[in-house]
C-alpha cells in the first residue's frame, strides 16, 4: 500500500494524477504484474539542460517506449518525468538514452557508464515499494524547493486587497481566457456528432492575467464569493466574442446561485438564438452540499428548455449514490489510464445502465483506448484531447486551404473565443462548423 506521507504533502495536478494511478495499482495485484516504471531525473542535469523546452525534447525521445507499452506519462514540477507502462523493453530505453547522449553531449550525468542515475527502471511488483519511496521523496523535495524559492509569496484574497482584485477583474477582458471544447456522442454507425460545446476558463490563466500577484484559491470562502462574481462577468463576456456560429447547446460551468442572477437571465434572453439552449455544469460536491438549491436551479433551467449536468463525478460514486434523486440530464466522469484494466466490472456496468448510457459523459479521453473502454460499458458520450484531434481532422478534411495550416494551429484557434482570425484563417465557415 502507498505511504500516507505522500498524500499529506502539497501536490500539483500531474503529481495528483500520478498518486491516484499508483494508488489504483497498489490495490490491484493482477494489474501490477505486467507493469514497469521509468523515472527520468531531469532535475539532476546541469541547469542549462533543464530548460522546459529541453524537457519536452527529452520526453519525445521516449515516444517509442510510451507507444509500445501503452504507457501513461507524468511530468513533475521539477522537470522529472515518469513513464508507467506494460512490459517496458530495456532495448527501447537504451535507444532513447543513446539519442539523449548524442543531443546532450556536455552533461556528465548522461554519459556515466550506467544510466540509472538519470533514468531508472522499476519492475513491478518487486520494485513497487522502492518506486513509491522515490516518488514520495521527489514530491517532498519539490514542495521544499518551492517554499524556499518563493521569497515573495502570492497574496491571498483578504479584506484589505479584495477591492483591488475586483477592480482588476471588472476591467479585464475575460473573453481572452475563456476556452471551448466540444463534447460528442459517438456510435460506429453515425460516427461523431456534436452534443454541445463547453465554455470554461482555468484559474491559473486568471492568475496570469492578474500578474501572479494574488493566489485566488488561498481563501476558499472568499473565492467562493468571487466565483459567483466571475460567473456574471463571463456570462456578460459572451456578447463581445468573435464567434459567429454557435452550437445548439452551450455548456457553462456555473455556481448554482448564478442560475438566478440577472446576468444569466439576460444571457438566456438576449444572447441565445432561437432553439439554442444552455447546459449548466455543476460540481457533484456542490449538489451534495445543497440539494434543495440544486433541485430549484434544475427546475428553473428546465422550465426554459435548458439542461443540467453534474460534473466531477468519481466512478466509485456511480456505484454508491442513487442518482435518480438528482434527475439530471447528464453526469460527467473522468477517464484515467488504468481504467483500461478494469474490463469486467459488472457492478459499474449495471450502475451505468441504471443511470442511462446516454446520460454518462466520459471526459479527459486521451486516446482510442478510452473510447473502446467506454463503449464496452455502453457509454455513448465523450470529451477530451483524443476527440479534439478527431474533430480538427474532420474539419481540416473539409477545408480548401488546409495545406496552409497545421493541425496544431487549427486546434489552438478552435479552442479560443476571441480574436479567432487574427492569424489568418481563410476558411471561417469550415472553421466554425460542427460535426
Amino acid at each position: 500500500m502507498l505511504g500516507e506521507g505522500m498524500f499529506k504533502k502539497q501536490t500539483f495536478m500531474a503529481e495528483k494524477y500520478l498518486m491516484d494511478t499508483l494508488d489504483r495499482i497498489s490495490r490491484n495485484r493482477a494489474v501490477m504484474e505486467d507493469l514497469s516504471a521509468i523515472y527520468v531525473a531531469v532535475s539532476r542535469l546541469k541547469p542549462r539542460n533543464r530548460h522546459p523546452s529541453f524537457v519536452n525534447v527529452l520526453a519525445h525521445f521516449f515516444d517509442g517506449v510510451i507507444s509500445s507499452s501503452k504507457a501513461s506519462f507524468f511530468k513533475l514540477q521539477n522537470g522529472d518525468f515518469i513513464i508507467i507502462g506494460e512490459n517496458i523493453v530495456l532495448q527501447q530505453v537504451d535507444e532513447a538514452i543513446k539519442k539523449i547522449r548524442h543531443g546532450f553531449a556536455s552533461d556528465p550525468l548522461i554519459h556515466k557508464e550506467s544510466f540509472e542515475d538519470f533514468a531508472k527502471i522499476y519492475r513491478f511488483p518487486d520494485d513497487f515499494e522502492k518506486f513509491i519511496n522515490c516518488v514520495d521523496d521527489a514530491i517532498f523535495n519539490i514542495n521544499t524547493e518551492i517554499n524556499v524559492v518563493e521569497n515573495k509569496p502570492k497574496m491571498g484574497l483578504e479584506a484589505e486587497n479584495y477591492d483591488v482584485v475586483f477592480k482588476c477583474l471588472e476591467r479585464m477582458n475575460l473573453s481572452e481566457i475563456i476556452r471551448r471544447q466540444s463534447c460528442f456522442s459517438y456510435s460506429e454507425e453515425k460516427g461523431l456528432r456534436t452534443l454541445f460545446q463547453e465554455f470554461f476558463f482555468a484559474v491559473k490563466d486568471l492568475n496570469i492575467k492578474l500578474s501572479d500577484r494574488f493566489d485566488l484559491m488561498k481563501n476558499k470562502w472568499i473565492f467562493l464569493y468571487l466565483s459567483t462574481f466571475l460567473d456574471r462577468r463571463i456570462l456578460s463576456s459572451f456578447f463581445t466574442s468573435n464567434i459567429t456560429k454557435w452550437p445548439s447547446y452551450i455548456s457553462l460551468n456555473l455556481n448554482l446561485d448564478s442560475v438566478f442572477t440577472k446576468e444569466f437571465v439576460d444571457f438566456a434572453k438576449r444572447f441565445l438564438k432561437t432553439r439554442q439552449k444552455i447546459i449548466v455544469e455543476v460540481k457533484l460536491i456542490d449538489v451534495l452540499n445543497n440539494i434543495d438549491l440544486y433541485l430549484e436551479a434544475r427546475d428553473v433551467l428546465r422550465r426554459g428548455g435548458n439542461k443540467v449536468l453534474i460534473d466531477e463525478v468519481p466512478l466509485s460514486a456511480i456505484e454508491m449514490l442513487n442518482f435518480d434523486q438528482f434527475d439530471m440530464d447528464y453526469i460527467k466522469v473522468f477517464w484515467e489510464p488504468l481504467l483500461e484494466y478494469e474490463q469486467g466490472n459488472s457492478k459499474l456496468k449495471s450502475a451505468i445502465q441504471r443511470i442511462g448510457t446516454d446520460k454518462i459523459i466520459l471526459a479527459k479521453c486521451a486516446s482510442k483506448v478510452s473510447l473502446d473502454w467506454g463503449m464496452k460499458y455502453g457509454i455513448k458520450n465523450f470529451q477530451g484531447p483524443y476527440f479534439d484531434t478527431l474533430e480538427v481532422n474532420q474539419l481540416m478534411g473539409k477545408c480548401c486551404d488546409s495545406g496552409a495550416c497545421s493541425k496544431e494551429n487549427c486546434m489552438r484557434l478552435r479552442k479560443q473565443t476571441s480574436n479567432l482570425y487574427l492569424e489568418g484563417c481563410s476558411s471561417k465557415i469550415v472553421f466554425e462548423d460542427y460535426l
